[in-house]
């Protein structure tokens, strides 16, 4: 009798909860374009926003002025399917000690800034990082399988310097994301020579260029040729330590970069085919590039 009426009451509670969260998803998404609209007004006019704007940042507890510092996050697949979905994964990003204020959906991502009134000090961007880099991995514990990858932009000072640290922190979140780890932070002021490359991950020209080159390895059906040239290359060409990698005999490491080589028309004894396909695999591993515009 008590498991009917439980059912029963279930039965009843299924619609209004329903409702509810259709209510909550709704408003979140309308929330979100709201946040979104005003950071790209933002970001475009800099020192020079209207009064409006600055006093519905002001609304949203948005700190303008200060020292800023950058953060972009971006999820591979398989991604939150919804607006109130991330945001309910990226509620313990914000608490202290990162302070970070509120995150804002982009096209290829997400953003948000931290603020301190006196300059920080050189290696507070990596702390930062560090800190961002705990709280993805407990969030990807949370949610096997969920790939993160995180940017942190330089200091920047007042409302001109959000729109500066949060393109550095877009920058490395790009650079991170091509490591494919499943959780990979990266600070500006350590990506050095990574930054040369950068305008090969985001270019869409190089994209359709990668794609063009390992289209033999995408098309076959063993798909474990493209891991074996991914961590091959990876291992400076290690026969050894790519077996031991991947968990295979060193003999099927080399058969395998063997078929590879006649699949590709290529050889990897040529260190600029090498480079070429190292650039190819990670600008695939990235994804397709988005618009670079702010």
């Amino acid at each position: 009798m008590w498991r009917e009426t439980a059912l029963h009451a279930l039965t009843l509670a299924r619609g209004e909860m329903t409702a509810w969260l259709a209510r909550r998803q709704l408003s979140a998404e309308r929330d979100a374009r709201v946040r979104t609209t005003l950071l790209t007004e933002i970001l475009e006019h800099g020192n020079a926003i209207s009064e409006s704007i600055e006093e519905q940042a002001v609304s949203a507890g948005w700190q303008l002025f200060g020292w800023h510092i950058g953060v972009h996050l971006t999820f591979a697949e398989p991604a939150p399917r919804s607006t109130l979905a991330v945001e309910t994964l990226l509620a313990d990003l914000a608490k202290p000690p990162l302070t970070l204020g509120t995150v804002v959906e982009r096209a290829d991502g997400w953003s948000a800034w931290t603020t301190s009134r006196d300059e920080p000090g050189p290696d507070h961007a990596r702390t930062l990082a560090r800190v961002l880099e705990t709280r993805l991995r407990h969030l990807n514990s949370r949610q096997p399988g969920l790939t993160c990858a995180a940017g942190v932009g330089a200091p920047q000072r007042d409302v001109a310097g959000i729109a500066t640290t949060l393109s550095q922190a877009r920058q490395a979140a790009s650079i991170a994301a091509a490591e494919g780890a499943p959780v990979a932070v990266r600070a500006l002021q350590d990506l050095g020579a990574s930054r040369l490359l950068l305008g090969w991950y985001t270019s869409g020209a190089f994209h359709d260029y990668a794609r063009q080159l390992l289209e033999p390895l995408l098309d076959e059906p063993e798909t474990e040729l493209l891991k074996t040239l991914e961590a091959y290359l990876d291992r400076a060409c290690s026969a050894m330590h790519t077996a031991r990698a991947l968990g295979v005999h060193r003999n099927t490491v080399s058969l395998r970069i063997s078929k590879i080589e006649t699949l590709l028309g290529a050889t990897l004894s040529r260190s600029d085919t090498r480079l070429t396909l190292q650039l190819a695999l990670r600008v695939l591993r990235a994804g397709v590039p988005q618009d670079s515009g702010q």
